[in-house]
């Protein structure tokens, strides 16, 4: 059980930023530069302001939410932002700004330098899908005066302005999604069987043979094996798969067979070591136990994960 346990507060530990992103600008370029904490190692980009082909200033909703308990619930409200992004050679810039002044200055510096667009559109949307596919934000279309100064920091019930997307795109983004998901819960259900197994072999060897057999021969249940057995195999399948989306409707009975061979494993083991009765139909009375646990368990996520996204 310690085994388990500490395998989940390893993966649970903070992990430490392997590279750090800082820029500079001035009236010429902007400055990249990215340092890799661990090795002190760091890379720069210039981008010349003459490499610049369009710059796009748009809107950044930013929603928040506020527990209230004086309320019994909470406040939610958009703050308004500005989002800045610099086409050039090399790719894409962007840059979000809370303060008008700010933005300010960085038109300032640009203004006469490059073709800037301001649009009142949420462009926060379509930055974000820039992870699942290739977005073209040279396609958004705007004005040359500025528009988007005006709204920065105010804090509204409600976004007002259309989110911008290219036609099409957002199929393709939520297909690349899916597949993202798919692929991280299939790893997920992997790892999972990796570790029931592991696990049902190392319980088969130390808790069943010392756990009392009541007058028909079968296991006892002590505190031992409601905790240290049907409990951690129970809270496996329910941290790492269960509340997955995609995860198979047919794990428990897999996992069920998964245990079942591990427990039998681990006690043809130890019997090379120990003299105990005979566990095997105390293995499938547990295991029985596990399959109905984890199938309510799984029902149960599936459940909580419909309400909450109602």
């Amino acid at each position: 059980m310690a085994v388990i346990l500490g395998f989940f507060a390893y993966t649970g530990l903070p992990i430490q930023r392997k590279v750090i992103y800082r820029y500079e600008l001035d009236d010429e370029r902007i400055l990249e530069q990215w340092e890799n904490t661990k090795t002190g190692e760091t890379k720069q980009k210039i981008i010349p302001y003459t490499q610049v082909n369009k710059v796009i200033i748009g809107i950044n909703p930013v929603h928040i939410i506020v527990r209230n308990s004086s309320m019994n619930g909470s406040l939610r409200y958009c703050r308004l932002e500005a989002i800045l992004f610099i086409l050039h050679g090399d790719g894409m810039f962007t840059e979000t700004f809370s303060s008008a002044k700010d933005l300010q200055n960085w038109i300032d510096r640009l203004e006469d330098k490059v073709s800037i667009t301001y649009t009142q559109q949420d462009l926060s949307q379509a930055l974000r899908s820039r992870g699942y596919v290739d977005i073209d934000f040279s396609e958004v279309e705007g004005s040359s005066n500025n528009i988007v100064s005006e709204h920065v920091g105010k804090e509204l019930s409600d976004n007002p302005f259309p989110a911008w997307m290219p036609m099409g795109v957002q199929e393709d983004v939520e297909k690349t999604k899916a597949a993202i998901i798919r692929s991280n819960t299939k790893k997920a259900e992997k790892w999972t069987i990796f570790i029931l197994f592991f696990y049902a072999i190392i319980s088969a060897a130390l808790i069943l043979p010392g756990t009392p057999l009541d007058a028909d021969g079968l296991i006892e249940f002590t505190d031992a094996i409601l905790l240290g057995y049907l409990g951690v195999n129970l809270l496996i399948p329910c941290i790492l798969v269960f509340f997955r989306q995609f995860s198979k409707w047919y794990n428990p009975i897999f996992f069920f067979l998964i245990v079942t061979m591990g427990n039998m494993f681990g006690i043809f083991l130890v019997s090379f070591f120990l003299d105990f009765p005979s566990m095997y139909g105390s293995i499938f009375l547990l295991n029985f136990f596990n399959l109905i646990l984890w199938t309510c368990s799984m029902i149960g996520a599936k459940l909580i994960k419909l309400l909450f996204r109602k």
